[in-house]
């Protein structure tokens, strides 16, 4: 399904304004606003990526440098980086837990969907799994 660039940059924003809330205090507190920083997104269990172009539009629409090294899709191993993220340490802080939500959400369906389809196909079925509309709220 293709949604333009910037009516998704929009909804992931506003999903970082949900998460993020009256700001995020300990970070303007501790970090100096000056400061930059270099950060990795690991992988902690093997599966399928997805949601990596969803992560990349969000870091890039506030200023932040990514390089992902898989795409959405392929199989990912435990310990694996996912992407590297250049920037200003309090946006990189800030956007953390709607980013790591978003990849862990959208890579956890991708990983059972795979599983269930691998299933269906080693019992001879040809069935074929679908998508539905059931969302939770921010991810629809």
């Amino acid at each position: 399904m293709f949604i333009p660039r910037k009516i998704l940059e929009e909804k992931l924003r506003e999903m970082l304004a949900e998460d993020v809330g009256q700001g995020d205090i300990t970070t303007a507190l501790i970090v100096p606003e000056e400061s930059t920083a270099e950060a990795e997104v690991i992988v902690k269990e093997a599966g399928v990526a997805a949601g990596v172009e969803e992560a990349k539009i969000l870091l890039e629409s506030l200023g932040l440098r990514v390089e992902a090294s898989v795409a959405d899709g392929e199989k990912i191993k435990t310990k694996q980086v996912l992407m590297k993220i250049f920037g200003e340490t309090r946006i990189i802080l800030s956007v953390e837990r709607t980013l790591l939500n978003i990849l862990s959400r959208m890579s956890g369906i991708a990983t059972t969907t795979r599983k269930l389809t691998q299933q269906l196909q080693k019992a001879g079925f040809k069935t074929k799994v679908a998508c539905t509309r059931k969302a939770a709220p921010g991810l629809l």
